[in-house]
């Protein structure tokens, strides 16, 4: 889909396929490199190592195995659901670490230990939702299908990797924040 004058053919962007054409089904779901990507990106710098460790978990080959499962149901399979809907849980849960965290950097002596406070439950509220989108990021009926155990222990050690490494992340932010006062 290139500008109008080259009609197209000079794009970088795939064509777009019918919405019944089906490209298989992820083992590990296709989501999976969002894991964390808000955090990373506002952290990366206060963080390096832990993102660096996410990425590279991310990009494991594991995690792209695809599998054909059939025709699915309408309105998505159980899986995919639960986890778009552990991803929207971990972004807003997100958003009220890092806006706790701002909110501890910025807050009055007197306020400190409530907003520190504040930041570790949205720690420990981000955490949750970091095992929920976790919990949620294979499909079990896939993984059946693909008959690798290989693969699929390689694909679940990334994601326990990647999960880990978010962890750290948000203690270390925790701990920069709390340092910092």
């Amino acid at each position: 889909m290139g500008s109008k004058d080259d009609g197209g053919a000079n794009s970088d962007e795939p064509e777009p396929t019918e919405p019944d054409k089906k490209q298989g089904d992820h083992v590990f779901a296709k989501g999976a490199q969002k894991f964390g990507k808000e955090l990373r990106s506002a952290a990366k710098d206060a963080t390096l190592s832990d993102a660096s460790e996410i990425d590279d978990a991310l990009a494991n080959p594991a995690l792209s195995t695809k599998v054909n499962k059939g025709p699915g149901p309408a309105g998505g399979d159980p899986q995919s659901t639960g986890f778009g809907q552990a991803m929207q849980q971990q972004r807003a849960a997100t958003r009220e670490f890092l806006s706790a965290a701002e909110e501890a950097s910025m807050s009055p002596q007197a306020q400190q230990a409530e907003a520190q406070a504040a930041l570790r439950q949205a720690g420990n509220n981000l955490k949750s939702a970091n095992q929920n989108v976790l919990k949620n990021i294979e499909d079990t009926q896939a993984s059946r299908i693909a008959n690798d155990p290989k693969t699929i222990e390689a694909g679940r050690a990334a994601v326990q990797k990647a999960g880990q490494a978010q962890d750290s992340m948000v203690d270390d932010v925790i701990k920069m924040v709390e340092a910092a006062e």
